[in-house]
């Protein structure tokens, strides 16, 4: 009957010491903190925003699995991120912007994608 309770015991105590071992658990603001990304302004049109006057221009906050898109009349989007093989894809059943690096599309229903370029941050 010994040997029975010497294996709970063992186990017990093997779980108590690993635990001692292990980093604080416990969530800090600096380590679920996000470093801040500043909004990005894409301009877009059927020749990638080259005329101006024409030009459309996105406001984009990209957030945590999502992006929030300011339109040129003030209205805001926010587009679910998808699952991209490559760059960024954030997407709702009628809005879509999608690209990598500077460069990107953006789409509005079965409107033919605009191409999009990031503006230079004014800093």
């Amino acid at each position: 009957m010994a040997a029975h309770r010497t294996i709970p015991i063992a186990l017990m105590l093997a779980t108590a010491l690993l635990t001692a071992c292990e980093p604080d658990a416990t969530p800090t603001a600096t380590a679920t903190a996000h470093p801040f990304i500043p909004p990005v302004t894409f301009v877009c049109g059927p020749d990638g925003g080259a005329d101006a006057q024409s030009a459309l221009r996105l406001v984009v906050a990209f957030k945590d699995e999502h992006a929030e898109v300011t339109l040129p009349d003030g209205t805001r989007l926010t587009l679910p991120q998808q699952r991209a093989a490559s760059g960024f894809w954030y997407a709702t059943p009628r809005h879509e912007l999608r690209g990598k690096g500077q460069e990107a599309t953006w789409t509005v229903g079965r409107a033919a994608p605009l191409a999009c370029r990031a503006e230079p941050p004014p800093y």
